[in-house]
């Protein structure tokens, strides 16, 4: 009979256990959607919001779509709705230049002149290495300041793009190698050099060594098809953005503005932030990326990871960053991963070894001028559920 008696109250507690463990998952998603709804309740938020929550050896923990499509016409986003990634891309071009190091087929220490021999060298070092570029210290200055790129982009007039013209847009003489200076110009070359000792278009190389691998969906545009339709439409807060004026509180679709903006806006991002896609997607290559138990070749990962520590030592965490991604911290937790900002965009993915959890968010608007709504505020607060 005790044994018997022994045998019952087990199978209760193991009932009750897994039940507790079923009732943990759903709370926990409950919580994080509490979080999300208090955030866009809080600011108001109205455009497009996504994001996801993935990891604990490979789950998708949670994923949320909301918001509107645009503004302008009161449409909401829906399952086709994608976002440009922006800068997030730099993970992806970088571990691209990381595995033909490890292939041999590039060095680190080569330079921009070892690739290109007629680029001008006001504006651009041509001895600046692999390294330089992937860490943004080989002194060449950003393009994406030049309003040219907006008012005198000569892509949308004909389908000759070229990604090497990008550079054409430079207009601050590079500075002195090894100095940080944030910049897509240098993955703008890290693109051209891939596609250089490759000799297949960048996407291509994405696409079979990366995102079929880890069964992801993601597209480089303008070099993939797209339906440009379903990307979602840039938001801007009027005293943000040019000048425009405004309440300072209520975005408008910077799409009725400027015409054509997001295929501008990736034609000149391409190697740099042209990777188009969703958070569920997003979400699942900074996990297979940055954790150990991803599915990213190792070797990939640890140059990756090893490049952040060496940049984060003695340094300011504004210049954590290392090959493709960066450094942030919260509550003594070390985040690594990548922000994609731009013209009405925010967005982020960021990885944590310690709860082997990555989380993305992608918006469709830019921050008001006080520095919120500020997508860190979510991140952090989703963050300190799990």
């Amino acid at each position: 009979m005790k044994r018997n008696n022994f045998l019952i109250v087990l199978s209760i507690f193991f009932i009750f256990s897994c039940k507790n463990t079923n009732d943990v998952k759903q709370d926990f998603s409950n919580d994080i959607e509490t979080c999300i709804e208090r955030y866009v309740s809080k600011w108001n938020y109205k455009p497009a919001l996504e994001v996801s929550v993935y990891g604990k050896k490979r789950t998708l923990i949670y994923n949320y779509l909301g918001g509107y499509f645009s503004l302008s016409n009161n449409s909401k986003v829906n399952e086709d709705s994608l976002f440009i990634l922006y800068s997030i891309t730099k993970s992806m071009t970088a571990s691209a230049v990381i595995d033909l190091v490890n292939n041999g087929k590039l060095s680190l220490n080569d330079t921009v002149g070892d690739f290109f021999y007629n680029l001008d060298p006001i504006y651009i070092n041509n001895d600046a290495t692999i390294e330089e570029l992937l860490t943004h210290r080989s002194g060449i200055q950003d393009y994406t300041g030049n309003p040219a790129l907006i008012y005198d982009n000569p892509f949308l007039r004909n389908d000759n793009w070229n990604p090497l013209e990008i550079l054409n847009y430079i207009s601050i003489p590079a500075d002195a190698r090894g100095s940080f200076i944030y910049s897509s110009a240098n993955y703008l070359l890290l693109g051209l050099i891939i596609e250089k000792v490759t000799s297949v278009p960048l996407c291509n190389y994405l696409q079979e060594n990366f995102f079929h691998h880890c069964n992801i969906n993601m597209q480089l545009y303008p070099q993939e098809t797209i339906n440009l339709n379903n990307i979602v439409k840039p938001h801007v807060y009027p005293n943000t953005f040019m000048g425009l004026s405004g309440d300072g509180k209520t975005p408008i679709d910077l799409s009725t503005l400027i015409k054509d903006i997001n295929e501008l806006s990736i034609k000149c991002s391409w190697a740099a932030g042209g990777v188009v896609s969703n958070a569920e997607n997003t979400v699942i290559w900074g996990y297979e990326l940055l954790s150990e138990n991803g599915k990213i070749d190792f070797s990939v990962r640890k140059n990756i990871l090893d490049s952040v520590a060496q940049f984060s030592s003695g340094t300011s965490l504004s210049n954590a960053y290392g090959f493709g991604v960066r450094k942030i911290e919260h509550s003594g937790y070390e985040l690594i991963g990548s922000y994609g900002r731009s013209f009405g965009c925010e967005n982020l993915m960021f990885y944590n070894k310690e709860k082997d959890i990555c989380i993305v968010i992608l918006s469709s608007s830019n921050t008001k001028s006080d520095g919120n709504p500020n997508i860190d505020e979510l991140l952090f607060s989703i963050f300190d559920l799990l």
